[in-house]
C-alpha cells in the first residue's frame, strides 16, 4: 500500500512540475492558450484518478506549516522588488491551477484555493478580511461590493485586428525582445493575436 501511495505521490509531483513548465511557457509566448488549456485539462483529469495523498502525522503537518510560512514571508518582502513574470511565479507557488475566483459582476476577487501547505497560513494573514471554508479562502459576504448594473459591466470591446503600421510595429517590439504579453498590453490586444501575426511571418504568411 505504501509503495502506491509512494508512486502516486512521485506522479503527483511529476504532474505539478509539469503544469509549472506549461504555465511559463505560456507567459513566455512559447504556448498559445489553447493548447495551454488541453494540456492543463489532461494533467487535471490524470490528478484525478490518483489515489489522495498520504495523511501525515500532526508533526510533519506542523512542520510544513512551518516551512510555508517561512516561505510567505520571504516572497513577501521580495514582491514590492520582484519583475511582473517573478510576481505570476510568486501568486503560482501559493495558489492552485485555477485557484482565483473572480466574480465579475462585481469586479474583485471573491475566492482563493491555495496549494494544500498555505491555507492555515494564508489564512491566519487575511483572517480580517476573508474566511476559511473547506474549499479554501473567501471574502467575507460583508466586505463584498455591490453587483454593477448591467450597463456598468459591459466590458470595452477588445481590438481584434492591428492596421499595418502596428503590426510593422508589433513586429519590430518582438525583434527588439520584447514579451507577447508587453507588446499585446501595448495595443490593447490579446496575446492570441500577437502569436498569429508573428507565427505568421515565421511561417512566410503575408497580412
Amino acid at each position: 500500500m505504501t509503495e502506491t501511495a509512494d508512486r502516486a505521490d512521485t506522479r503527483r509531483k511529476e504532474l505539478d512540475a509539469e503544469q509549472k513548465r506549461l504555465v511559463a511557457a505560456f507567459a513566455k509566448g512559447y504556448l498559445p492558450e489553447h493548447e495551454l488549456d488541453t494540456l492543463v485539462e489532461r494533467i487535471r483529469a490524470e490528478l484525478q484518478t490518483l489515489p489522495p495523498p498520504q495523511t501525515r502525522s500532526a508533526a510533519e503537518c506542523a512542520e510544513a506549516a512551518i516551512v510555508a510560512g517561512e516561505t510567505l514571508t520571504d516572497m513577501a518582502s521580495y514582491w514590492d522588488e520582484a519583475l511582473p513574470e517573478e510576481r505570476r511565479d510568486i501568486v503560482w507557488a501559493l495558489l492552485t491551477i485555477g485557484g482565483l475566483v473572480y466574480d465579475l459582476e462585481r469586479r474583485v476577487i471573491v475566492g482563493l484555493s491555495p496549494r494544500p501547505d498555505m491555507p492555515h497560513v494564508l489564512a491566519l494573514g487575511l483572517s480580517h478580511d476573508w474566511e476559511q471554508r473547506s474549499d479554501g479562502l473567501w471574502l467575507r459576504q460583508e466586505l463584498l461590493p455591490a453587483k454593477l448594473e448591467r450597463s456598468a459591466r459591459t466590458l470595452k470591446p477588445e481590438q481584434r485586428k492591428l492596421n499595418a503600421e502596428q503590426r510593422e510595429e508589433a513586429r519590430r517590439l518582438m525583434g527588439e525582445g520584447k514579451t507577447l504579453r508587453q507588446v499585446a498590453a501595448h495595443f490593447g490586444v490579446s496575446r492570441m493575436a500577437i502569436w498569429r501575426l508573428v507565427n505568421t511571418e515565421q511561417k512566410g504568411g503575408g497580412d
